[in-house]
């Protein structure tokens, strides 16, 4: 086997859409990046146009091996903007685009692709099969590979930071030694009818929606998910012949750990489907994956469903393991579990208060979730969120590894929204109420209605 010196060489240059070229070539000097365009590029079709601008000037790394992500992040970007310049909202579609010629050219899964926007990732992973979009924009492309989509509305403009390096895997082996890649980022853009919900799906008329709505609201997590606010908004859907609720949408939703997370539409059950489940049969069990509720949800709740269980999307689910003192934070410390249904988390139900005049969102959200039916804030907390009601106490996914009641002494216990407002920690064997929740696939759309109560959205494929 073959070892990278200092030596070694490799090289890409990047062509973005029409003028900017990307190269990977490996030999033995050294690893150089350069990227270069001098006009803004315009695609335009009918009354929408998008244009894109370059930020930054070219990028050169210089005497750099196979790197790591954690250097590849840290990598000098090259930046640009896609902007609307129309009135007309549009989704967009960006990809890169192999188009490698050559004597021998370096294989795509060699390469490692960093996209973000602001703080927020979008892509992170080699150029692999499970990656690639079909709808190619090159003709001559010999692949094509979706690092993104999104919705810009009117006016709106958004600037995405790339970076690419070889995988830190990648060996000095006779297939990548003075190897050529050849790329291009491409950009898509497609016209949404403003009047029409039909014509989008659920995920992006909510992208659209959100700035003008005060129910919608970014949660400023690593994310960015939507999130709806408030006692009572506008957001019923009709699931299975029932009343649900729209969570959101979430963002980096995955169904496994390998996968690159996409943005999907979250809906949680209006009305209890038990009044009384035990979340399992032991109180050592604490763990989403072996509790009797996940069986329960997945298999005899499921079978009940209608056709509208088509909708539902594989999701690896993350519940946390919280301790009862901490704050809200998002549900990223556990390893992911893979069901079509889930629970709400603890999280969900802290993001969805709008606060009131008396204690503010900030405020309510600054304060720890225990402390919510307590003397430290006022009602606004848990009055004005919609996942809370006095009539019910609600499992959630989280865990938490111990806690201590008068006389008894439990070493473990799981989060439940309590029909008091706060968070606590009950056995496992306690008996509460089970809300499920579940993420539809992509292609989700609405069709008619506007959220209300008496006229929810209705949903297809």
């Amino acid at each position: 086997m073959k070892k990278w010196y200092k030596n070694q060489k490799v090289i890409i240059p990047l062509f973005i859409v029409l003028g900017l070229f990307i190269i990977i070539g490996t030999s033995y000097a050294l690893w150089q990046i350069t990227l270069q365009q001098t006009d803004t590029n315009v695609i335009t079709t009918g009354c929408l146009k998008l244009t894109l601008t370059e930020e930054t000037d070219a990028i050169n790394l210089i005497d750099v091996s196979p790197t790591s992500d954690e250097d590849g992040k840290k990598l000098m970007p090259y930046t640009f903007t896609i902007e609307n310049t129309c009135t007309t909202d549009t989704n967009y579609v960006i990809n890169l685009e192999t188009i490698s010629t050559g004597d021998k050219i370096l294989a795509d899964n060699y390469v490692k692709a960093y996209l973000i926007s602001n703080t927020n990732q979008l892509f992170l992973d080699k150029l692999l099969t499970k990656h690639i979009n079909e709808e190619k924009v090159i003709t001559d492309a010999t692949s094509a590979y979706k690092l993104y989509q999104g919705t810009l509305g009117n006016k709106e403009k958004k600037q995405f930071s790339l970076r690419l390096w070889l995988d830190e895997d990648t060996s000095a082996i006779d297939e990548v030694m003075n190897a050529t890649w050849q790329g291009k980022v491409t950009i898509t853009a497609n016209y949404i009818n403003n009047n029409n919900t039909t014509s989008e799906t659920a995920v992006s008329y909510i992208q659209r929606i959100a700035p003008s709505d005060d129910s919608l609201v970014d949660d400023e997590t690593v994310d960015h998910n939507i999130r709806y606010i408030g006692a009572n908004p506008s957001n019923y859907v009709n699931f299975n012949g029932e009343l649900w609720r729209i969570i959101g949408v979430m963002n980096n939703v995955k169904t496994s750990e390998d996968d690159v997370g996409e943005s999907r539409l979250k809906i949680i059950k209006a009305t209890p489907y038990g009044e009384a489940v035990k979340f399992a049969e032991s109180d050592s069990i604490t763990d989403w994956n072996n509790s009797s509720i996940k069986v329960l949800l997945n298999s005899t709740y499921l079978d009940t469903l209608n056709s509208d269980k088509d909708m539902i999307s594989d999701t690896l689910w993350q519940p946390g393991s919280k301790m009862q003192e901490n704050t809200y934070k998002p549900n990223n410390d556990a390893n992911g579990i893979l069901s079509k249904i889930g629970l709400m988390s603890t999280t969900d139900y802290g993001y969805a208060t709008s606060g009131g005049t008396t204690t503010t969102r900030d405020v309510c959200l600054a304060t720890k979730f225990k402390n919510w039916n307590s003397s430290d804030v006022s009602s606004d907390c848990k009055d004005n969120n919609y996942l809370y009601s006095s009539l019910y106490d609600k499992w959630t996914l989280d865990s938490y590894p111990g806690y201590i009641v008068p006389v008894t002494l439990y070493i473990n216990g799981v989060h439940i929204v309590s029909a008091t407002g706060e968070i606590q920690s009950l056995a496992s064997t306690s008996s509460m109420s089970i809300f499920p929740v579940v993420h539809l696939n992509t292609n989700v759309k609405f069709t008619s209605g506007d959220g209300s109560i008496d006229n929810p959205y209705q949903l297809s494929l």
